[in-house]
């Protein structure tokens, strides 16, 4: 699949390369994926999704919410994902007795 994806420049496959390299824990990998899919096909909301996923599941949560954030709407799945970015944001804000912008996070994510 990696070579068909490579030959015909197809971002939907590069995309499901992504997914399954998600799936292995290959993280590196999989973003790598993602990102050549962006790269091929840049209309597609999926491999977008699946690089934020990527980079919040690795713990890059500002990467996470910046690719979030320019596509909220380019999949159905992302303003999920974006409201669980703002609760982790919340939750480290916390940790860091930052009162005041954990209250933020928590106030951004109620609106996903």
């Amino acid at each position: 699949m990696m070579s068909s994806a490579r030959s015909g420049r197809s971002a939907k496959q590069a995309t499901a390369v992504g997914w399954a390299q998600f799936q292995r824990k290959d993280y590196q990998s999989a973003a790598m994926w993602f990102e050549q899919a962006i790269s091929w096909d840049t209309s597609l909301g999926e491999p977008y999704y699946g690089l934020a996923l990527t980079k919040f599941t690795t713990g890059d949560t500002s990467q996470a919410e910046a690719i979030a954030g320019y596509r909220t709407n380019s999949y159905p799945k992302m303003r999920t994902l974006m409201g669980d970015i703002l609760i982790r944001r919340a939750m480290e804000d916390y940790e860091a007795k930052q009162y005041p912008q954990t209250i933020e996070s928590l106030n951004k994510a109620s609106q996903y």
